[in-house]
This record gives C-alpha cells, sequence and structure tokens, in this order.
C-alpha cells in the first residue's frame, strides 16, 4: 500500500503543477480510495495476525531487523499487497528479507478464477468432474510457482510460513496449491506435494 500510495500521490503532485483538475480530483479520489484499503488491512492484521501487527505498526519504526527477531529459524513470513496492475510480495525469514513485484496479468487473473472454480463450484465438479481435475492440478502448480515459489527456493529449513494476504487474496486457498506439477490425467491426489503438507501454514 505504501509504495502504491506514494506512486498515486506522485501523480497527483504532477496533476496539481499542470493545474490538470480532472486529474487532480481522480488522484484524490484513488488516494482516499487506497488510505481506507490501508486501514482496513490494518484492522484484519490486528484480528487475525496480533503479533504481526505489534512489530509493525504499534512500535516505532518497526523494521525488518524486528521481524526477523520474532521469527525462528523454521519460519517464513510472506505478506502481499494488491496495486492496480502489481502484486507486490515481502518474504521475511530470520536471515533474509526480499521483495517482489508480480505482475497482476490476465494470465494470472485467470489462472486464480480457474483454480478457486475447480475447488469451489460444486456443479463443475460434479458435472465435469475430469476437467476439474485437470484445471485444479495445472492452475495449483502454476499459481504455487507465481506466487510463493521464489519466496520458498533456497529455504531448506523453512516449515512454517505465515502468509499475510490482501485483496483478493484474502480468501485465497494457499494450502491447496502443490509444489510439483502433477503427472498424467489421473493423478493419485493422495501423493500431490500440497503445501499444507510441506508447511505448517497460519
Amino acid at each position: 500500500f505504501k509504495i502504491e500510495l506514494a506512486y498515486q500521490q506522485s501523480v497527483l503532485h504532477s496533476a496539481i503543477g499542470k493545474k490538470d483538475s480532472a486529474a487532480i480530483t481522480l488522484q484524490e479520489k484513488n488516494i482516499f480510495e487506497l488510505q481506507q484499503n490501508y486501514n482496513k488491512l490494518k484492522i484484519r492484521l490486528e484480528k487475525n495476525f496480533p503479533s504481526y501487527f505489534n512489530f509493525k505498526y504499534n512500535q516505532a519504526d518497526a523494521s525488518v531487523q524486528r521481524v526477523q527477531q520474532s521469527l525462528d529459524q523454521f519460519t517464513t513470513l510472506i505478506e502481499f499487497f494488491i496495486g492496480d496492475s502489481s502484486i507486490y510480495k515481502f518474504t521475511i525469514s530470520k536471515t533474509t528479507a526480499a521483495f517482489e513485484k508480480i505482475a497482476a496479468s490476465e494470465t494470472l487473473a485467470k489462472q486464480m478464477s480457474d483454480y478457486e472454480r475447480s475447488l469451489t463450484d460444486a456443479d463443475f465438479i460434479l458435472n465435469s468432474r475430469s476437467e476439474a481435475d485437470q484445471i485444479y492440478t495445472s492452475t495449483a502448480f502454476e499459481l504455487y510457482e507465481a506466487l510463493l515459489k521464489s519466496s520458498l527456493d533456497g529455504k531448506s529449513s523453512a516449515t512454517k510460513l505465515i502468509i499475510i494476504p490482501d485483496g483478493k487474496l484474502a480468501q485465497f486457498s494457499f494450502g491447496s496449491l502443490i509444489l510439483q506439477k502433477a503427472e498424467g490425467r489421473n493423478p493419485n491426489y493422495k501423493n500431490l506435494q500440497y503445501l499444507s503438507k510441506e508447511f505448517q501454514i497460519s
């Protein structure tokens, strides 16, 4: 949110310099909506992740180092922020920290929609089981690669994940993602490498 807010404020500043009243009104609206969403995120974090909330908002200059001090060597924290055209991801472990910008492409949006449909659309699952299964196994791996793989590569000691979602990711089923591509048209679901089997997720 802070990244997106800073960008919108820079656009507003440019619009003010050009005395573009329409652009000024639009940017003021965008900034207001971003601030509202930011406040909602803080409320959600305070309710669902009080320890992280305290580190991030209640202590002065809550830094990456302070967050790292709260993590043990087996825990990785992944935080998402949804922007207009990108998903911003922060990954913090005991000894490392990384920032990544993921393009919120139409392909990614369709993968997420298909993934959720394959898990939650009862009529589709019952009437088109084979298709639903194929969509699930393909998108579950594709979304793992797009959203999480870079955060977990090289972290062989990690056994616990703290995932802080945002926006449409708040209801996203991370635990059902799979870490390896399913082979064949009828894979054995018991043998799939589910994220929830490999990590304790909170």
